[in-house]
């Protein structure tokens, strides 16, 4: 693609911004950035690419926010994509200020009912800990979806609140809003961290026989999670054994954690042995 496109005698935006995608994709920054600089003339979707490039590429996250306010500064005016790539690098960084920022541009520009816009100020509040605030405006929004619900369950669950992630959970089914696997690891980590062990395996057993989706392997880490936290030991290392693939190093330590907390030092000391195995 490289070679092909070495070919083209004008470096215009289409296909420049082509390239600043795949390179962003493929976390090659610095040439995403000198494809952008190279482009003799930038659209804000050039703009929009590179800045989805250092959003996704954890060490550029400021660099992203930078770019956005110089985009808005350029005369060219910032689209839907471009408050998106910028709260997501908000969110990434914990920039809340600069994300309350964003959000009155975003009223500015009338992007406020837009669902993709809308899901990503919910997620940026949410990963940023304020939480009246992405719940005040997740309770305003007029269209949601999965993602929507998902990202302010996920900013309950992540914040510590399992009990009112798990009710998030059940106003979404009450919404008749179909459940994914994302859905149903964001509460089955709000369920295992708040000791919820009768709910949590109720969501286990509802992802698979109600909505016919197979569980992924950290699903089962959150159940293996509760149940060491709870002191059921043998029956977490059950589950780890009897799982439908192998577990991996990370499975292991939740176990060898709680074995720790619970002072079962033989469980603990053929547990770490194995981890040792699979992650010398």
């Amino acid at each position: 693609a490289k070679m092909l496109f070495d070919s083209i005698p004008e470096l215009s935006a289409i296909p420049c911004n082509v390239m600043i995608n795949a390179y962003g994709q493929n976390g090659f920054v610095q040439e995403a950035k000198r494809m952008f600089d190279d482009t003799l003339e930038r659209d804000v979707v050039s703009w929009n690419s590179l800045m989805a490039a250092y959003a996704q590429n954890g060490h550029c996250k400021d660099a992203a926010l930078e770019l956005f306010w110089k985009l808005s500064h350029s005369g060219m005016k910032p689209d839907k994509a471009s408050f998106v790539a910028a709260l997501d690098a908000c969110s990434n960084s914990l920039a809340l200020k600069q994300g309350k920022l964003l959000h009155s541009g975003i009223l500015e520009h009338g992007y406020e009912s837009d669902l993709v816009v809308g899901t990503a100020l919910v997620n940026m509040y949410g990963k940023c800990g304020s939480l009246d605030s992405a719940l005040e405006f997740f309770q305003g929004m007029k269209k949601r979806n999965f993602i929507t619900w998902n990202a302010m369950m996920g900013s309950f669950a992540e914040n510590g609140h399992g009990m009112r992630a798990c009710g998030v959970y059940r106003e979404m089914e009450q919404a008749g809003v179909l459940s994914d696997q994302v859905t149903f690891l964001s509460v089955l980590f709000a369920s295992s961290h708040a000791g919820l062990v009768t709910d949590a395996l109720e969501f286990f057993h509802s992802l698979q026989d109600d909505y016919g989706l197979r569980p992924g392997l950290e699903h089962y880490r959150c159940i293996v999670d509760l149940l060491g936290r709870l002191g059921q030991l043998e029956d977490s290392e059950e589950v780890l054994s009897y799982m439908p693939f192998e577990p991996d190093a990370a499975a292991w330590m939740a176990l060898l954690g709680s074995c720790k907390i619970h002072g079962d030092v033989g469980r603990g000391g053929r547990v770490a042995r194995l981890i040792l195995r699979l992650d010398p």
